[in-house]
C-alpha cells in the first residue's frame, strides 16, 4: 500500500497453475514448492490495482542460499478497468 501500509488478506495466486492463498493479517504470504514454478504471480485487493510479476529464471537468480525469495510488493490505490454487475435471480415458483 501507500507509505508502507500493510495489506492484510489480499489475494495472491499464480495465474497459470491457479495456486493461491490470502495474505495473513500482517500482509505476508508464503508458498512452499519442491521446485519453483515458471509462472506469473498476481496480487489483488479491492480498491488497489492488481500487481503481477513473472517468477522465472532471471528473478530466481536473486533467491537466497536457502532457496527462498523475498518479495516486497508496492501496490497502488486505483480503480479497476472492468465492472462487475450483480443481479438477483428470482425463482419462479
Amino acid at each position: 500500500g501507500l507509505n508502507d501500509e500493510l495489506i492484510p488478506f489480499a489475494s495472491v495466486r499464480f495465474i497459470n497453475s491457479n495456486i493461491g492463498k490470502l495474505t495473513d493479517s500482517a500482509g505476508n504470504f508464503t508458498f512452499r514448492f519442491t521446485s519453483w514454478p515458471s509462472d506469473t504471480l498476481e496480487v489483488s485487493y479491492v480498491g488497489y490495482k492488481s500487481y503481477k510479476v513473472f517468477i522465472g529464471d532471471l528473478l530466481l537468480q536473486k533467491a537466497n542460499p536457502t532457496d527462498s525469495l523475498k518479495l516486497v510488493i508496492q501496490m497502488d490505490r486505483g480503480k479497476t478497468t472492468s465492472e462487475v454487475i450483480v443481479k438477483r435471480k428470482i425463482d419462479n415458483l
